[in-house]
């Protein structure tokens, strides 16, 4: 985790170098100015390093005075800030010890069982700056954009329950909440990004469809060779997903 303190320091002491930069990650900016720095020795090594030190000194005094969440923002990356965000200090694992109880989670869920979608979507984006990695948190935002219509959202979270370990598939085909975006054509798309669709689309008899994946696949070269139009492919492709 990068520090503006510890980056303030190191540019307006050891600026003329550009320890600040690499300390920052910008090992491409803070080789350039080592480069003009061994150019300014053929030239004019004086006037070289007090050019630099007023440059760092300037960039010292900006950090300094950035704000925690821009400096955040440009230096430390998304799960450093959400490392700062947790209440417990933990570090942001996927197999970390949680607290027992995540209480925007619990509101998110009595929300939603109320109709209060807008309420439920603010508790439980609240639940993931405590819990980011919660794959039931994800599932349940995603099914509250949906009823609320807003499909980017929904596919996002329901991406990111299946990212972190979510299984039950069984719901993916009905739960009420994602009944929105099941009936949009970019829910079959998302099926076979996400999941294997012989684990969702299985025949009444519990036997797994033969060889579906083969199928799709040679379903998208008949299109690519010309010989279905968009909407016969949709049709063929809808008939073997059942």
């Amino acid at each position: 985790m990068k520090s503006k303190y510890v980056a303030g320091i190191l540019s307006i002491f050891f600026g003329t170098l550009s320890i600040h930069k690499f300390y920052l990650n910008k090992r491409s900016i803070g080789f350039i100015r080592i480069i003009l720095l061994l150019l300014f020795f053929y030239w004019d090594i004086n006037i070289g390093i007090k050019i630099l030190f007023f440059i760092s000194l300037i960039e010292g005094i900006k950090l300094f005075s950035m704000s925690d969440e821009n400096f955040d923002s440009e230096y430390n990356d998304e799960k450093t800030r959400f490392d700062k965000q947790r209440p417990w200090g933990e570090k942001n694992d996927l197999n970390q010890t949680r607290p027992k109880e995540n209480p925007y989670k619990k509101t998110g869920i009595e929300k939603y069982k109320e109709y209060d979608y807008a309420g439920a979507i603010e508790n439980f984006n609240k639940a993931l700056v405590i819990e980011p990695f919660d794959n039931a948190t994800h599932f349940n935002l995603a099914c509250a954009y949906s009823v609320n219509e807003d499909a980017d959202k929904a596919f996002y979270h329901l991406s990111k329950a299946i990212e972190y370990g979510y299984k039950d598939t069984e719901k993916l085909k009905t739960h009420e909440g994602l009944s929105f975006i099941r009936t949009m054509p970019e829910y079959q798309e998302w099926i076979l990004k996400y999941i294997n669709p012989t684990q969702i689309y299985e025949k009444e008899s519990g036997e797994e469809l033969p060889d579906l994946l083969d199928q799709i696949k040679i379903l998208n070269e008949r299109r690519e060779r010309g010989e279905l139009d968009e909407d016969k492919f949709l049709k063929e492709r809808k008939k073997l997903l059942g």
